[in-house]
């Protein structure tokens, strides 16, 4: 889906290549990095993910020697004015929110631990 995106936007096939492969941020940046050093070692290369996930993202692929610019999307922003029903009644939109946060810095931690970023 990601190769048919980027194609739509102009991008030619012949310029994608996208790992596959892995299970985890971890892994994502060991098998790009092999990716990496076949076709040009050195160079920058673009790492797209969500904005939460930017920050554990750019440590696992920056402590494994690959030079990345950040390219974050997927922002959560806040269209209506918080109120005091928002705040105190639960909504299955927030839990998901709250979900996504704690498992990104319950990862950033246990990836920082484990010496992965």
């Amino acid at each position: 889906q990601l190769r048919k995106v980027f194609m739509y936007c102009g991008v030619p096939d012949t310029s994608i290549i996208l790992e596959d492969q892995s299970r985890n941020t971890a892994e994502s940046a060991r098998y790009s990095k092999k990716i990496i050093d076949s076709l040009n070692p050195g160079k920058e290369f673009l790492l797209v993910t969500s904005a939460f996930h930017i920050p554990r993202s750019m440590g696992c692929f920056t402590r494994g020697g690959i030079h990345v610019k950040a390219y974050p999307v997927d922002f959560y922003s806040q269209d209506k004015e918080l109120d005091l029903e928002t705040i105190l009644l639960p909504s299955e939109n927030a839990l998901g929110k709250w979900a996504t946060l704690i498992h990104e810095v319950v990862g950033y931690v246990v990836y920082k631990v484990m010496g992965y970023s």
